[in-house]
């Protein structure tokens, strides 16, 4: 009897030491801010607006709508069944009716999210979250961290950033890592820039749908979630700098495969985007020499920001040729002759500029319209599907000409 009691009491008392030791790690979580629970981590709270339970209807709705400009930004971090239903209710609810209703509905939806990466392992801040953690250490006129040219800070009001369909106030820029399993093994690292032109990101069809084909060629991805307008142009090319350096950067901080292939790939708005960095935001330039007054360079800007290859597809916006840049990438360009939203002629003009200057190659596809993406799209026109092995042969042969 007394040997029973004894093993009841040797039971119980690893019971009690189990559930202790239980109660510590989720102590130890809880006070790192990043709780794992089961693979997942909900840390995109640490970045979102709170919204007061007796916000007014107006107030509500624009805290609802900042919310959800930047949880789109970081839709990669989310389980795909999870943050669609949340963009559904959305875009298929909310935006229809924009009613404070259908407003709660979304922010009930927010609430389903399943984030499976950090926001510390799967994107870079470009510019850093606030005004305190970055080196500069001044204070943003629009509260939206990230470099603004002089004089177009009066454009970038908060009623400006709020009415945009991308950005919202307080939302800076921010580039999304899609590593390899092994990114040591990387053929090289590519920045993907989808379009919209410079209002807008056009990610489902091509940048979401470009990071899958080649992260299968062998490449790691990142993609730029670029400022957009209200922002110049200027603005919206020093991110692409700013992610250029990153990438090289981290590559060789990391000891990633690749290091000597530092290439974007932009279609449309991206391409030009692309253009623009080449042709104004190059090698050893800072913002502080590209017209913000304010800036003051950090130990980033030290890194030289010249692409090894710049891939404009569908969007090779030819008004930004110049001969300012003495180190100019090689270039694979890809244009449809059918398209009838930037003039096939662009793409032409923009490789006979460069094709003395340095390697390049031009893939013109007779019957392809404007927005084909990497090509994988049931709609995409014959010969659409061939560009991303192209580029990736076109990039491989840079080294065996070297």
């Amino acid at each position: 009897m007394k040997l029973k009691k004894l093993i009841m009491w040797i039971l119980a008392a690893s019971l009690c030491l189990t559930l202790f030791a239980g109660i510590n790690i989720q102590a130890e979580e809880a006070a790192t801010g990043d709780a794992v629970v089961d693979g997942v981590v909900q840390d995109i709270t640490d970045f979102l607006w709170e919204i007061p339970a007796d916000a007014p209807e107006e107030e509500y709705i624009r805290l609802m709508n900042r919310n959800f400009r930047i949880i789109q930004a970081f839709e990669l971090l989310f389980t795909e069944e999870s943050y669609d239903a949340y963009s559904k209710v959305y875009s298929r609810q909310f935006k229809r009716t924009k009613s404070l209703e259908d407003a709660q509905k979304v922010v009930e939806a927010q609430s389903d999210l399943v984030q499976t990466v950090s926001i510390a392992d799967g994107a870079w801040f470009l510019w850093g979250t606030s005004a305190e953690d970055n080196t500069n250490g001044y204070e943003w006129f629009t509260a939206n961290v990230g470099p603004v040219v002089d004089g177009e800070e009066a454009e970038l009001t908060q009623e400006a950033l709020d009415a945009s369909e991308m950005d919202g106030f307080g939302q800076g820029p921010v580039l999304i890592k899609c590593l390899l399993d092994d990114p040591t093994q990387a053929k090289g690292n590519i920045i993907l820039i989808s379009g919209g032109g410079f209002s807008a990101r056009s990610n489902p069809a091509e940048g979401y749908a470009a990071i899958p084909v080649f992260n299968d060629l062998g490449y790691n991805c990142f993609l730029l979630q670029r400022r957009v307008a209200p922002f110049s142009q200027m603005d919206i090319f020093m991110d692409l700098q700013r992610a250029i350096r990153i990438v090289r950067y981290n590559a060789g901080q990391e000891g990633w495969g690749g290091q000597d292939m530092i290439a974007a790939a932009g279609f449309s708005g991206g391409g030009g985007t692309i253009m623009g960095t080449v042709f104004n935001c190059y090698g050893a330039l800072t913002p502080a020499d590209l017209g913000v007054s304010t800036y003051t360079p950090d130990e980033l800007d030290a890194v030289n920001s010249d692409l090894d290859v710049a891939m404009p597809i569908y969007g090779s916006m030819s008004s930004f040729l110049s001969d300012a840049n003495p180190n100019l990438p090689a270039f694979y360009i890809a244009h449809g002759m059918a398209d009838d939203m930037v003039d096939p002629k662009n793409a032409q003009d923009v490789y006979d500029y460069v094709k003395d200057l340095v390697p390049a190659q031009l893939y013109m596809i007779p019957d392809a319209k404007h927005g084909f993406g990497p090509g994988t799209s049931s709609t995409a026109a014959e010969g659409c599907k061939e560009w991303p092995g192209q580029a990736d042969a076109f990039m491989q042969s840079l080294r065996i000409a070297e």
